[in-house]
């Protein structure tokens, strides 16, 4: 536990590296998102296995998933929307409020809300 406060309290954090790191991957981090809306228009298995030879091609051609996958069916998929990493954040604001509101009280000498 005494670690973990120690990387907490000396956490920093960088928009810019943090996206550098998802591009590096060629969109792979997509790949569940991807499956789950091609899924609505076509059958799940289908979704998947698309999805599947997309990554192991954007892997190989050192391409973006995303990229890969526009080319390869005529879905009605919002690709650029789903190859944005901030539309796939789900409940980290509420953990981030979460967190912040337990450290602050912690902080407090009386022990008070």
């Amino acid at each position: 536990l005494g670690h973990a406060q120690d990387l907490a309290s000396t956490l920093l954090v960088d928009p810019a590296r943090m996206r550098a790191n998802i591009d590096a991957g060629g969109g792979m981090a997509f790949a569940e998102a991807a499956a789950s809306a091609l899924g609505r228009h076509m059958p799940r298995e289908e979704a998947q296995a698309l999805v599947t030879a997309a990554c192991r091609d954007a892997l190989a051609q050192g391409r973006h998933l995303v990229e890969i996958l526009r080319e390869r069916n005529d879905a009605p998929v919002d690709w650029d929307e789903l190859a944005d990493p901030g539309r796939h954040l789900g409940a980290a604001k509420a953990f981030q409020l979460r967190a912040l509101a337990a450290a602050r009280a912690a902080l407090r000498p009386d022990g008070e809300s």
